[in-house]
């Protein structure tokens, strides 16, 4: 089943935002029938062409900026112990995750606390959290295998909401899971409530840089298991909206993630709130939108010719990113494989193109031409692989 790209502009005044909670969207990126998981363990070929598809809508808040999936269908999202999102398998990912941890608990004073991750996945980053504090704290994901035994963590496998009683944490951490969420204001008004009237529980959320991928036209860092997509400004107003105080913000991992930390708000829940915005701002907006489109179509077209070229291609890395690459481009036969060093994934098929995740080791007997890493963060650490290898493939990284 091909997929298909349109940049479409409408404006739907009567439609809300589910972040601030303001009217007004501004359609403009349309692609149909892209697989509805990027991250599912498929065990067949057949099962990853074949897996349910659905369509993608991008629209942004008139007022806001935050962007949403007007189609998104949150039944589609099967979130069991067959998804398999974790890049702990990394050296570089490691070392990242375990200096953000640091950051907290120096910066929060979190030795000894309570911490709770909301979408922990297998837990690793909890774990070492409460390692490195010496805190005890909850783990909740719909994925993490509750059974999971950790001397300071209790896991929890289940989506956070008012049903969970008697987590009544110090530090709440929510790591790239929000922009899995569609009723955004929703969601962050839950752990408002579970907060209460303390007002030292601080709350750091994590997602892409929606700037980012804007402006760089990154069509691979938009994907179906993703309908909502934040810059710093609609991070900040969405926890507003809900009733917190924004402590700080900052850009992290070479510009890709951000991440706002916030505690309960002094005043009243401002919803529907105006953050400044106005006719300029509707210019910004609009300005950015036209651009990402020239630039995307751009992208796109170029892609499509170096990926016809003849080569012996393999794609390095086999999350979402690889998902939104392929199947945006409607890839088959122009890549070999899909390589990934995390060993759950090696003899499973990507979702949408089918093609199979191998180890790097698999890579001698390929011998491509070309490697394209789905992510410059990991160049210098896929290039010491590919070197230990033995081969002098091209690398060529997603940008």
């Amino acid at each position: 089943m091909s997929t298909s790209v349109r940049f479409d502009f409408s404006h739907e005044a009567n439609a809300t935002c589910r972040a601030c909670l303001s009217n007004g969207l501004d359609h403009f990126y349309q692609v149909d029938n892209i697989p509805t998981t990027s991250n599912l363990l498929m065990t067949s070929r057949d099962e990853a062409i074949n897996w349910a598809r659905g369509d993608l809508r991008l629209a942004q808040c008139a007022n806001c900026g935050f962007i949403t999936n007007t189609v998104f269908a949150d039944a589609t999202q099967l979130l069991t112990a067959r998804y398999e999102a974790t890049q702990a398998c990394s050296p570089t990912f490691g070392k990242f995750a375990r200096e953000l941890a640091q950051n907290w608990i120096d910066r929060y004073q979190l030795k000894g606390k309570k911490v709770l991750e909301i979408g922990c996945g297998q837990g690793e980053f909890i774990s070492m959290m409460c390692d490195l504090a010496g805190a005890s704290g909850w783990g909740v994901d719909p994925i993490v295998d509750s059974s999971r035994s950790h001397p300071r963590v209790q896991f929890i496998a289940d989506k956070f909401g008012p049903h969970l009683k008697g987590i009544d944490a110090d530090f709440i951490v929510c790591r790239h899971t929000l922009e899995h969420i569609p009723n955004v204001h929703a969601f962050l008004s839950e752990v408002r409530a579970a907060i209460g009237d303390r007002r030292d529980v601080v709350v750091a959320i994590e997602v892409p840089d929606t700037l980012r991928v804007l402006k760089e036209a990154a069509f691979w860092d938009i994907y179906y298991e993703h309908c909502s997509y934040f810059d710093a400004d609609s991070l900040k107003g969405a926890m507003t909206a809900a009733g917190f105080d924004v402590i700080a913000s900052r850009l992290e991992y070479a510009g890709q993630y951000l991440i706002v930390e916030s505690n309960r708000s002094t005043g009243a829940s401002p919803v529907n709130a105006e953050h400044g915005r106005g006719a300029r701002a509707t210019n910004k907006f609009a300005s950015r939108l036209s651009s990402f489109a020239l630039t995307c179509r751009t992208k796109i077209d170029q892609w499509r010719q170096l990926l016809n070229g003849g080569h012996r291609n393999v794609v390095w890395g086999s999350g979402s990113k690889a998902v939104g690459f392929l199947t945006t481009l409607d890839v088959r036969d122009e890549v070999i494989a899909v390589v990934d060093i995390n060993p759950a994934k090696h003899g499973t098929f990507l979702p949408g193109s089918g093609h199979e995740i191998i180890s790097p080791d698999r890579l001698r007997e390929i011998r491509p031409d070309r490697v394209i890493v789905m992510n410059p963060v990991y160049l210098d650490e896929i290039g010491r692989s590919i070197a230990e290898l033995g081969l002098s493939s091209e690398l060529i990284a997603l940008d």
